[in-house]
């Protein structure tokens, strides 16, 4: 099963595009506990900048800078064609 995430990290922002993907249940509850776990390890006036759209951000901006160089032998598409 499948969840929907919306959250708008900033929505001040000019640089943020808001945008939907569905996630599997395993990585949306990976996702909750990640953001919970991660605002305890932050200093306390920081806490409340950690969301899970900022989450999903860095992960992506990380997993894309290792695809870049990578392509084919990237570890994205190897765990594509692993799943397929």
């Amino acid at each position: 099963m499948n969840k929907l995430i919306g959250e708008t990290p900033h929505i001040n922002s000019s640089h943020n595009k808001q945008t939907t993907y569905y996630l599997s249940e395993e990585v949306f509850e990976n996702l909750e506990s990640a953001t919970n776990e991660i605002r305890t390890i932050v200093p306390e006036n920081l806490r409340t900048r950690v969301s899970q759209s900022q989450i999903v951000n860095q992960a992506l901006l990380l997993i894309l800078k290792e695809y870049e160089p990578r392509g084919e032998n990237s570890m994205l598409v190897r765990s594509i064609i692993q799943k397929t």
